[in-house]
């Protein structure tokens, strides 16, 4: 499907979002994407496993969203929304505004969503929160003085520590009213050896990668009510039905609430 794709395309290096299109079973990605994608799955894990665990993740925090009457959502780093993502997986009639840095998997996105009045992609890096939270507001669909479900599924791993991913995370959370909540996904340190993950990412990525620990991915829930179970591995998040070896998703998830 390349002739779809918006001009500017890399087809020569991966790209996050390419490669986790494929993993997931979607065709929007080029050999490069797929040689990364198959070279992953033989040192570092399964991970296609790794990336239908995610998604399931979040199909099931999309229906607590759901439930708990949250009909907005802003979810940053989503890269290229296919194979359902959460406009898919949101209640009827919600409103979704999909976040990226990358302009190109941006532009492919909006072609994508161009018949969807209800959903829109823009371009914006976490790395600048408030300039994120202004492109997201100029789309119209969100009103942040309503409650708002903010979703960073696996994006906070390309932010560098001394990029200060923590401040960028506080800043949205207090941008947001009493009643909004935060789903995060992350990609585990006490999973993956770390080295061998970020080789892999430095010779055959766009982009560098920064595997955390389960207390480290707490500490991005300060001041946000951690609601049951807690940071947990993927498949133990609220299960539909018993997950074996919940650790082979080698990703920790959580939700909070601004309380």
């Amino acid at each position: 499907m390349t002739e779809r794709w918006a001009d500017g395309a890399d087809v020569r290096r991966a790209n996050v979002a390419r490669v986790y299109d494929f993993l997931l079973g979607g065709s929007h990605n080029f050999e490069a994407d797929r040689e990364m994608a198959r070279h992953m799955i033989a040192t570092a894990g399964d991970a296609a496993k790794v990336a239908r665990a995610n998604r399931a993740f979040l199909r099931r925090a999309m229906g607590e969203l759901g439930k708990a009457g949250v009909r907005q959502y802003l979810d940053i780093g989503a890269g290229i929304p296919t194979v359902g993502n959460t406009h898919e997986a949101a209640m009827p009639g919600a409103k979704v505004v999909y976040v990226d840095h990358d302009p190109v998997a941006v532009a492919h996105a909006q072609v994508l969503l161009a018949d969807d009045p209800n959903t829109m992609a823009v371009e914006g890096d976490l790395r600048e929160p408030d300039l994120l939270l202004r492109m997201a507001e100029a789309t119209g669909l969100l009103d942040l003085g309503e409650p708002v479900g903010i979703l960073m599924l696996a994006v906070l791993p390309f932010v560098k520590d001394e990029e200060r991913p923590e401040e960028a995370v506080a800043h949205l959370r207090d941008a947001v009213v009493p009643g909004s909540y935060l789903v995060l996904s992350h990609g585990a340190s006490d999973a993956v050896p770390p080295e061998e993950v970020q080789a892999l990412y430095e010779k055959r990525a766009t982009s560098t990668i920064t595997l955390r620990s389960k207390g480290q991915v707490e500490g991005f829930l300060d001041g946000w009510e951690v609601q049951e179970p807690g940071v947990v591995w993927l498949p133990a998040w609220r299960p539909d039905d018993e997950p074996t070896d919940p650790a082979a998703s080698m990703m920790y998830g959580a939700m909070g609430r601004k309380a």
